[in-house]
């Protein structure tokens, strides 16, 4: 899997990933990689593939060092870092990913790739941490967008005993199968935004948060939670410092999509369309509007779509 995200970087936006194993890791199965540019060293990408302890989040993406100039006007390499949480071979069977991990894995890989290949001078406007929220899940959104086309998921894929990549037809299923199976995600995110917002509408009516999201979910009228049972204890994201930023990933996946499309159009491996992608949103940082450099991307004028329905959401 990980000589295919090589190739796959290479060929798409014309950067090399070589592995360095004499660099000291926190861990023996940490995986370090140089990532290379006309045979010149732009970055560093620390991969952490496995799960140590049970229960935790699937995937992350974090930057240790943000691309920078420094004083001296030398610029200052970045490092980020790829968590992915997948399960541990075993001496029957190697680690296997289904849809869900590939997809996690490929969105965490986008978030490292928007750190390491961002050219901004200030580190304000260039690392993953600092582009606005919708415009950092922008990237890993469109790396997902690959994992729903068959010839992606057939140039991917391998048996793990005879190395025969899937069929077609198979790919093809596969495809069908999880652009239907949306309608949890779906619920979830409209029961997140409803209790977000009657939180925020009615305060001070008397009612409890638990009151809220019980009644909530009857209008959403998906899920019902066994008595006793407190999930309103566990929303984070419109509690915590997320804040409404939690709308951020449904909007960033509407934008993703029409962005694939032009890689749809021109061919999923073009590297004219991946540079141009790149120029587009990454190699400048965080300088200019989402819209405005999906507008440059697209080259066609259309306005953005509606949110539409049935949209894949990962992170609710």
């Amino acid at each position: 899997m990980l000589q295919r995200l090589c190739t796959f970087t290479q060929t798409l936006f014309g950067v090399e990933l070589v592995e360095q194993t004499t660099v000291d890791t926190w861990h023996a199965d940490v995986r370090v990689f140089e990532l290379r540019e006309y045979e010149q060293p732009i970055g560093h990408l620390f991969i952490d593939p496995y799960r140590r302890v049970e229960g935790g989040e699937t995937g992350a993406a974090s930057g240790l060092r943000s691309h920078r100039m420094t004083a001296e006007g030398r610029p200052q390499r970045p490092i980020a870092v790829l968590r992915s949480k997948l399960p541990r071979p075993t001496e029957a069977q190697p680690c296997l990913l289904d849809h869900l991990q590939l997809r996690v894995l490929l969105h965490e890989f986008g978030h490292c790739l928007q750190h390491l290949l961002t050219v901004a001078p200030y580190r304000a406007i260039s690392g993953m941490d600092q582009w606005s929220h919708d415009a950092a899940e922008f990237f890993g959104q469109v790396l997902e967008q690959f994992c729903f086309t068959s010839p992606f998921l057939v140039w991917l894929s391998g048996h793990f005993q005879t190395g025969e990549p899937l069929g077609d037809d198979m790919a093809n299923k596969m495809r069908r199968w999880v652009h239907t199976q949306t309608s949890h995600e779906t619920a979830s995110v409209l029961l997140t935004g409803l209790v977000d917002f009657e939180l925020h509408r009615t305060y001070g009516d008397g009612r409890t948060p638990h009151e809220v999201f019980t009644q909530a979910n009857a209008e959403v009228g998906y899920l019902q939670w066994p008595d006793g049972a407190r999930p309103i204890n566990r929303f984070e994201q419109p509690m915590g410092s997320y804040g409404a930023k939690l709308y951020s990933y449904p909007w960033s996946g509407v934008l993703a999509r029409q962005a694939f499309e032009r890689f749809e159009r021109d061919g999923l491996f073009n590297p004219e369309t991946g540079k141009a992608f790149r120029d587009a949103f990454i190699t400048e940082g965080d300088t200019g509007t989402l819209l405005r450099s999906l507008a440059l991307f697209r080259g066609d004028g259309k306005r953005c779509a509606e949110l539409p329905a049935g949209h894949e959401h990962r992170h609710m």
